[in-house]
């Protein structure tokens, strides 16, 4: 997975060879982030899966999800299909905030997200960049092709992207 150097979106194939890990720059106080799971990149208000500003994300119309609690990436195996949510006209609550530290704390879990037919994974795993700058998201994402969903649902392709 290769990033435009000018994107507000950088993606990188992890060491593990499966997932990918995106860092999302939501920095700006008046433009939103948007970026695609299937694509890896960012995109555009027409065609995306998160969109991102400052702490605030939501997911795209269109998209369901389902938020696994307490479970990474690599965990998240199955899921009950009835769990899956089409609510995305309301802020994803995706973190806690440490007053005593002022501090952004992502929520131990993962999103398996479906778009278009297609499983996907994401899990939030920081709001600052490795400056220890704020807004600054980090999510890690996958096909879910090894997921299990009740009632059975054939699994998503691999992204082309990362042949």
């Amino acid at each position: 997975v290769e990033s435009d150097s000018e994107s507000k979106v950088k993606s990188r194939l992890s060491s593990d060879g499966v997932t990918v890990s995106n860092t999302i720059d939501a920095t700006s106080e008046d433009e939103f982030t948007y970026f695609s799971i299937p694509m890896q990149k960012e995109s555009n208000q027409s065609n995306f899966t998160l969109r991102a500003s400052k702490t605030d994300l939501f997911f795209s119309e269109g998209v369901q999800w389902a938020f696994i609690a307490d479970k990474g990436i690599q965990q998240v195996t199955s899921f009950n299909e009835s769990q899956m949510s089409n609510q995305t006209s309301d802020r994803i609550e995706w973190y806690t905030y440490d007053l005593s530290a002022h501090r952004v704390t992502p929520n131990d879990g993962t999103y398996v997200i479906l778009q278009n037919d297609v499983l996907y994974k994401a899990q939030i795993l920081t709001y600052y960049n490795d400056k220890d700058e704020s807004r600054h998201i980090t999510v890690l994402t996958s096909a879910g092709e090894d997921v299990q969903s009740s009632p059975s649902r054939e699994m998503g392709v691999k992204f082309s992207t990362l042949t």
